[in-house]
């Protein structure tokens, strides 16, 4: 099954499709046990793996996206962004 690609994540590259160059730093979910290579695909560049999850933070540009959208070991792309705590 092809990767979850977020509404917004997909929003954005749309609205920038004309420039070659944008790129947006996300958080790519892997299928479970995937063994991936995500550092090989086109247009991704890792900038962080989490060692006990399934979970990569790369900067991607359109190619990357299609890449991820497209590989059956890719659970999930989302847009990387801050947390903020709620308050209690």
């Amino acid at each position: 099954m092809p990767a979850s690609i977020s509404p917004e994540l997909a929003a954005v590259f749309e609205r920038n499709e004309q420039d070659s160059e944008y790129k947006q730093r996300v958080i790519i979910t892997l299928e479970e046990n995937s063994s991936a290579d995500v550092s090989a695909m086109q247009g991704v560049k890792i900038v962080n793996r989490m060692q006990s999850m399934p979970i990569i933070v790369a900067e991607i540009d359109a190619n990357g996206l299609k890449a991820l959208a497209n590989d059956p070991a890719i659970k999930r792309v989302e847009p990387d962004g801050e947390m903020q705590a709620l308050p209690e």
